[in-house]
């Protein structure tokens, strides 16, 4: 049933449009202009203009249900100055002026947008329904000394499970046997891969890097950490999808103050006639019709939406995609930033800083330990050497370190505590803000090597690129240690730090500063995403729940996107107050020549010419959004 209406919506939407086309070219070869007296006249019947009007009335035939159907909707949820009423008054305004293109114009525009709005909508929650399928979950149950393949929906609490390298942990657990090292950078942001052994909590979602270790389980899929993120997704969506529109908030204010300005001048003045419909009640009657005429909103309803989408198509060509106008409102009026850090602010891979003082012969050594494994510490060494030495007795101490013998000596590669088990001499200082590796002989440290996960071009910049712009808190959130966050806030001049933080955490954090934009990229991030008032996710390399839980999208990861969004979503909330504050100026100064009675019997004429001519002054404004310059990158 959906599906058929949504087909005669399209098909209705169509030959509405082909209806405008062909009237307006019909109308325009008849070189005739449409009037009261003109319909009245035999003429008009076997005139072409004829032709023309019957298109006009079919397109206006087509569309005008679904608008009814929206208002009557609207009135059930006791919803009376609604966008929908609105539309009527501003359609019923051009009927009586007979500016039938207009009328068809304006319920376009507005399907349009509906449609656009939709589209995102029923996006974002078809990717989060199939967010469980794409993230691949394997459960191995332990039973009776066999290993049986079952699906997650069946895991039990204390069930043992046995997690093989590459795969992500299905539920929450504690592990009973082995060690290794878990991902958990799309869960909790943090960078660095994170070592586990026996005792040690594990969540869902994690993916399990060196070798097999077996849990047990603590948690069902239901209510493993992984589901809880999906299930926080889906109740922040819905309660993003009830935010009012700017044209709502204009409709409740406006349309009560045009009706209200006309039956008050009609009280009023034909109260000081003497309440005489004879001497002066069709003349003062015909002044209320025009206020309502002058007052047709007809000239902000297309004005509005067309600055907005003009400037949706600047951002896309600056690479930026802005999923509807409601964010780009919203988005102007934001005062606070809030940041994930690791794919964010950070890369998310790893890169070796010391490497200009590290000697050439221990690099290539330590180089030839790494290549025999897969690990994004191994792929920081690796990095830039292309040629390894031959490795004897190689073992890869899960969780630890690795060993092997080049060139007849025996070299150890990994954390401080593993060289320290081996009872070897470490002279080097412990650094608490980037993981260090450490090579060693049997006897002692001879190299260390310094790895960090890199800073992204533009951060240094971006906090001060939103000063300017008048954004004066901003917050860096992440899943990382705190000596690693503050270290990355100072560098680039964060004000507030949040550190080892879950997705719930995050949420909470902005829930508690909204309204805030948040700029995120991990699974992780889609419920603050949607929570914040306005969601922009990294989409390079941001997750697909991520990038259709967030309002905008940056394509590239470039940070300077973002004060540069910021900048272009004022520019157009400018453009669209100046139209409005234009169009009710000429429109008071119309209605004033009308009130005290300057132009007689030519206000009605006056009062189309407040209708049309207005919206070309509005339209001509919104048209100047492209000549837009952005500041914070190069078109």
């Amino acid at each position: 049933m959906k599906l058929l209406k949504e087909k005669r919506k399209i098909i209705s939407f169509i030959v509405a449009a082909i209806c405008l086309l062909v009237g307006f070219v019909i109308e325009k070869i008849s070189k005739q202009e449409y009037s009261w007296g003109l319909l009245f006249t035999p003429s008009f019947y076997s005139s072409i203009l004829l032709i023309s009007f019957i298109f006009y009335i079919v397109g206006i035939i087509l569309l005008y249900p679904d608008l009814i159907k929206d208002y009557v909707n609207d009135i059930k949820e006791k919803e009376i100055f609604t966008e929908s009423l609105l539309m009527i008054v501003s359609s019923i305004g051009a009927i009586i002026l007979l500016e039938l293109p207009e009328v068809i114009i304006i319920i376009l525009f507005r399907v349009i947008g509906e449609e656009l709005e939709e589209y995102a909508s029923t996006k974002a929650k078809k990717s989060i329904s199939s967010l469980l399928n794409s993230v691949k979950f394997n459960a191995h149950l332990i039973k009776s000394k066999e290993i049986v393949d079952i699906d997650i929906s069946e895991i039990k609490i204390d069930d043992l499970l046995e997690i093989r390298p590459g795969e992500n942990i299905p539920v929450d657990g504690i592990i009973i046997s082995g060690k290794s090292s878990l991902n958990l950078s799309s869960l909790t942001g943090e960078s660095l891969p994170k070592l586990v052994k026996e005792n040690d909590k594990v969540i869902s979602g994690s993916i399990n890097i060196d070798s097999v270790i077996i849990i047990k389980a603590t948690s069902s899929y239901q209510n493993s950490t992984f589901s809880k993120i999906v299930k926080l997704v889906e109740s922040e969506e819905i309660t993003k999808s009830k935010q009012k529109t700017f044209m709502d908030k204009f409709t409740k204010i406006y349309i009560p103050v045009i009706i209200g300005i006309a039956i008050t001048y009609f009280l009023i003045s034909f109260g000081v006639s003497g309440f005489s419909w004879q001497d002066s009640g069709k003349d003062i009657l015909i002044k209320s019709i025009s206020i309502i005429l002058i007052g047709c909103p007809c000239s902000i309803i297309i004005s509005v939406p067309l600055t907005t989408f003009i400037g949706i198509a600047k951002a896309s060509r600056l690479g930026i995609i802005i999923k509807n106008g409601n964010s780009i409102e919203n988005l102007s009026k934001i005062k606070k930033f809030a940041f994930d850090k690791t794919g964010t602010i950070t890369k998310g891979n790893f890169k070796l800083i010391n490497e200009g003082k590290i000697s050439k012969e221990n690099h290539v050594i330590a180089a030839s330990l790494e290549s025999k494994i897969s690990h994004p510490i191994a792929s920081a060494i690796t990095n830039n050497i292309n040629k390894f030495l031959d490795v004897k007795d190689f073992v890869n101490h899960s969780g630890k370190g690795v060993s092997g013998i080049i060139n007849s000596k025996k070299y150890y590669l990994g954390s401080r505590s593993f060289i320290s088990e081996n009872k070897i001499i470490n002279n080097y200082k412990e650094d608490k803000i980037n993981k260090v590796i450490y090579l060693a002989n049997e006897k002692e440290v001879i190299e260390e090597f310094i790895i960090a996960d890199e800073i992204k071009e533009g951060a240094s910049t971006l906090i001060n690129s939103l000063k300017e712009l008048g954004i004066n808190k901003t917050l860096l959130i992440s899943g990382d240690d705190k000596d690693i966050v503050l270290d990355l806030a100072n560098k680039i001049g964060v004000s507030d730090t949040y550190y080892q933080t879950l997705p719930e955490d995050k949420l909470k954090i902005i829930k508690d500063n909204n309204p805030i934009c948040y700029v995120g990229d991990g699974i992780n991030d889609s419920p603050s995403l949607l929570s914040s008032e306005v969601g922009i996710s990294m989409g390079q390399i941001g997750s697909d729940i991520a990038l259709e839980s967030s309002d905008i999208i940056i394509c590239n990861d470039s940070l300077n996107k973002i004060p540069e969004i910021k900048r272009l979503s004022k520019y157009v909330m400018f453009k669209n107050y100046f139209g409005i504050i234009l169009s009710l100026l000429l429109k008071v100064i119309i209605f004033l020549l009308i009130s005290f009675n300057l132009v007689n019997d030519f206000a009605l004429t006056l009062a189309s010419i407040a209708d049309t001519g207005v919206m070309v002054v509005a339209i001509i404004n919104a048209i100047l959004m492209y000549t837009y310059k952005p500041k914070y990158i190069k078109n």
